[in-house]
């Protein structure tokens, strides 16, 4: 028993279109000439871009009207994704391949899958649920792990372009609560005492393997 935050849909859907409209205000923002820059790591500006975009891919992709549920919290998804030893190198392969997947018109592609998923969200009925390659969760705490990705990639994207950024406070809320549940195994005391400044977090310090 983890003690991990689920959301409802009704908590969790303002912070999910707070965070695409800064998201896509920040893609916006960013001039076109810059789209080879180095974004995050191995990747380009652009795929950083195309990579946060995948949020609103896999919503759509993963919502079914009913299912049973086997993963009960956004961390319970995150935890299992990143099992597999490959699952880093997987998720940089595709984020190169994803921003071919942009076309010629980055910013209006982007836009257009954010409306998408923003209209798919909004029909779906009570009690849909997402099911992924890690398992099935309910639609509100699948959305909660798309306001972490946005939320952390579009920080990445502004980094990258030197553009101050500040997250929608909602958005900022619900992934740090996400964020917090898969850094307190096993690293709860390390954490606390960081958060109460009394000792500061290792260089390097991640919650994902």
């Amino acid at each position: 028993m983890r003690g991990d935050r689920g959301f409802t849909l009704d908590e969790v859907l303002p912070a999910f279109r707070e965070v695409s409209d800064w998201y896509l205000t920040t893609v916006e923002a960013v001039d076109p000439s810059r789209w080879h820059d180095p974004g995050l790591g191995e990747w380009s500006v652009l795929e950083v871009v195309a990579h946060a975009s995948r949020a609103f891919l896999t919503v759509e992709r993963y919502l079914e009207p009913v299912g049973r549920i086997d993963l009960d919290s956004g961390a319970d998804y995150f935890r299992r994704a990143m099992q597999a030893p490959d699952a880093n190198a997987a998720i940089a392969a595709r984020g190169r391949d994803e921003a071919a997947e942009l076309g010629e018109d980055p910013v209006g592609a982007v836009r257009q899958r954010a409306r998408s998923a923003l209209a798919a969200v909004e029909a779906a009925p009570a009690g849909a649920v997402c099911v992924t390659a890690a398992g099935t969760l309910s639609l509100g705490d699948y959305l909660g792990t798309r306001v972490v990705e946005l939320t952390v990639h579009t920080l990445d994207l502004a980094a990258a372009v030197e553009m101050d950024a500040e997250p929608p406070e909602a958005a900022a809320r619900v992934s740090l609560i996400v964020l917090s549940a898969l850094a307190a195994q096993p690293s709860s005391a390390m954490l606390l005492r960081a958060l109460t400044g009394r000792a500061a977090l290792p260089q390097g310090f991640n919650v994902f393997p």
